[in-house]
């Protein structure tokens, strides 16, 4: 791959591959996130939680520190949600900062990788080094003016200006207006989810006075005015099995299998094995009567719908990121989001803050988020340990 490529001439030491969840999350819904029929299940290392996925493995091996970094994947938050829930950080890269060659394809005008570790710093050093103009990837062009660059030198860098962070706000006049957009009329559904808003409205002013304290500049942004998330399902099935087709066909003899109808044909030999969870995702991908002019269509219209609405949301508040997990939206215009530690809920599941900025505006967001690291400093080592004797006792229990 170009990216292993870069890194190798970066001088980076490849210790292993990870173990992610199958066929980027998208085999079956049974099938529990961080689980391969290869690796086995992935576990949380600060406890019984969730790994999410698909990245499940790249993010557990830095946080169980297995490796000082690793390499992710993402489509639609398969970075930044194990980062998160195993307390890493993590970059969701601008589509084409970094070459997605050789990534296993779901939905390719998605599709990028990005580097995760314990610190900002480690991140920024891993990206500089993922990066290069790869000649076959067709988007690029369009960031070759960041093409190694040394990422470090935007942490902890003064800038004329302070960067300025947006902070959604759910006033009542947000919170009606997302009932309106969600349809909900019930008016005990209005009770619960206000208790909802309440909560997170305090959280969001803490991370303000955090991010305040840091040195930034805080931006109030009305919780109704955050991006329309995109529903990339009726893509997935066309997408899916038109990218796997292509990337097999590249591949020719090298490895055994050469559609996704083979593959499909290949676990159903030994399903117990190979798909214990089953497969409906890739046979309903085999099976899709989406057509090749609908799939564009969706592309065009998710695309653009996503980049006007962070486009629109930046400058009309005039701030440099935005504090928020819109990955429906981000994902989908092919801009990047970076999660770091934020603490630990009270039953010790780890939490992250996620950053979303423009196209290209990855120093913006690791400026940001090396100042709330400094300023927090949340992230501990978890207990292997104690995690360990946790997972074997599950393992000894009575089903």
């Amino acid at each position: 791959a170009f990216l292993v490529t870069q890194l190798r001439k970066a001088g980076a030491v490849i210790l292993g591959k990870a173990n992610l969840s199958e066929w980027a999350n998208y085999m079956d819904s049974c099938m529990p996130n961080g689980f391969s029929a290869n690796g086995g299940q992935t576990q949380n290392p600060y406890g019984a939680f969730e790994t999410y996925g698909s990245s499940s493995g790249s993010a557990v091996a830095v946080a169980a520190d297995l490796t000082t970094v690793s390499v992710g994947s993402e489509t639609q938050g398969s970075m930044i949600l194990p980062a998160g829930i195993n307390s890493v950080v993590a970059l969701k890269t601008s589509r084409g900062l970094v070459s997605g060659d050789y990534i296993i394809p779901l939905l390719p005008w998605q599709d990028v990788p990005g580097p995760m570790g314990r610190s900002v710093t480690d991140v920024a050093v891993l990206l500089g080094a993922m990066t290069g103009v790869d000649p076959n990837d067709p988007d690029a062009g369009r960031s070759a003016n960041l093409a190694g660059r040394d990422f470090t030198l935007s942490l902890g860098s003064k800038r004329q200006k302070p960067l300025r962070v947006g902070i959604p706000v759910w006033n009542d006049e947000s919170i009606e207006a997302w009932f309106d957009k969600q349809g909900i009329s019930d008016k005990k559904q209005h009770a619960a989810f206000r208790k909802v808003f309440e909560e997170l409205n305090r959280s969001l002013r803490s991370t303000g006075e955090i991010i305040s304290s840091a040195g930034l500049t805080v931006v109030e942004v009305p919780g109704s005015a955050l991006p329309q998330q995109q529903d990339v399902a009726p893509a997935l099935e066309f997408g899916f099995k038109d990218a796997i087709n292509s990337f097999l066909e590249n591949l020719g003899d090298a490895v055994p299998v050469a559609s996704l109808q083979e593959i499909i044909a290949f676990n159903n030999k030994e399903l117990k094995n190979r798909a214990p969870y089953g497969q409906n995702h890739l046979q309903s991908s085999q099976n899709t009567v989406l057509t090749a002019e609908e799939y564009a269509a969706i592309q065009e219209h998710n695309q653009q719908a996503a980049r006007s609405a962070i486009d629109q949301l930046l400058s009309k508040f005039n701030i440099d990121v935005i504090v928020s997990d819109v990955s429906q939206s981000y994902a989908p215009a092919g801009y990047p989001a970076l999660t770091v530690p934020a603490g630990y809920a009270a039953d010790g599941k780890p939490q992250g803050i996620v950053f979303v900025g423009g196209y290209l505006a990855e120093p913006l967001l690791l400026a940001a988020g090396y100042a709330y690291e400094q300023a927090t400093r949340l992230r501990k080592a978890p207990n292997l340990e104690a995690t360990m004797k946790l997972i074997h006792a599950m393992d000894d229990s009575p089903p």
